[in-house]
């Protein structure tokens, strides 16, 4: 059972350096059971798909700290893992992903208005890799033929564009104001939602 949490942070890209935010956190003796973090892309935990993954994921849970993650470019879509479930999750009032053997890794759903301590936020997933043919190339691959364990280049990086005219619909119907926007790139929705 999650307990409520009472101090939320917010951090971008950690690239999967957790020891560094873990020590951030434990020298600002924040309370690891009612702390949260939300990362915004580029988490770095999903990365791999193999068992530095693991490790890192081991690693966050033993820490005890809550961590949100908002999807970036360089990781597997939570979806995609084995594991995955979806849960309401009470502390911010709206559906996440988790894996079970990790409850305090949490994913925000690609696109979605949640409530975080009574702030109305809106969450958009994913981004464009600046850096995509380049590393398509480092690896001697093509789009059809990557392998995002060799290249970290993940096809689906992007919201299709069904995900961003839902994001939209989803946006517009519970907007048009919003405390925070939670995204790696926002790229796609830079115009006003009326």
């Amino acid at each position: 059972v999650i307990k409520m949490i009472k101090t939320w942070l917010v951090r971008g890209d950690v690239h999967g350096d957790m020891d560094r935010l873990i020590n951030q956190l434990l020298s600002n003796n924040y309370d690891k059971e009612e702390t949260a973090v939300i990362i915004l892309g580029d988490f770095g935990i999903n990365f791999f798909l193999n068992k530095t993954d693991q490790k890192k994921k081991e690693f966050i849970e033993a820490q005890k700290y809550y961590i949100y993650a908002v999807r970036g470019n360089h990781e597997c879509r939570p979806q995609h893992l084995e594991n995955i479930e979806y849960i309401f999750d009470n502390n911010v009032n709206g559906c996440v992903m988790y894996e079970p053997e990790y409850p305090h890794i949490r994913y925000f759903l690609d696109y979605g208005v949640y409530t975080i301590n009574n702030y109305k936020c809106a969450v958009v997933g994913g981004a464009y890799s600046v850096d995509k043919w380049w590393r398509l190339e480092r690896a001697g691959m093509t789009e059809e033929t990557n392998n995002p364990k060799k290249t970290g280049w993940f096809a689906d990086e992007c919201l299709t564009d069904k995900e961003m005219a839902d994001a939209e619909r989803v946006f517009t119907e519970n907007g048009p104001y919003f405390d925070f926007l939670f995204c790696r790139f926002f790229r796609c929705f830079c115009r006003q939602l009326d």
